[in-house]
């Protein structure tokens, strides 16, 4: 699987709205299994509002995604 760079708050949005669809997940019920409200989880997918790492990383974490940070000359 490609490794998509993600630079804002949108990017991210639509990398987990992608891997959940691709899982065929509902919204809701993803919610559920990570414990977290719809609306956190939109507002995350969506970009739209700042959303706690904590929350993020439980995300990416059920739905088997995980965060690579590396400096910016690694990517020059």
């Amino acid at each position: 699987m490609p490794i998509d760079r993600i630079t804002d708050a949108l990017s991210l949005g639509k990398a987990i709205r992608s891997r959940r669809k691709s899982l065929s997940i509902r919204i809701d019920d993803m919610a559920a299994f990570c414990g977290i409200a719809v609306a956190t989880l939109s507002a995350l997918e969506n970009g739209s509002r700042p959303v706690g790492i904590d929350k993020i990383m439980t995300v990416l974490g059920g739905l088997g995604m995980a965060m690579l940070v590396e400096s910016e000359d690694e990517h020059s």
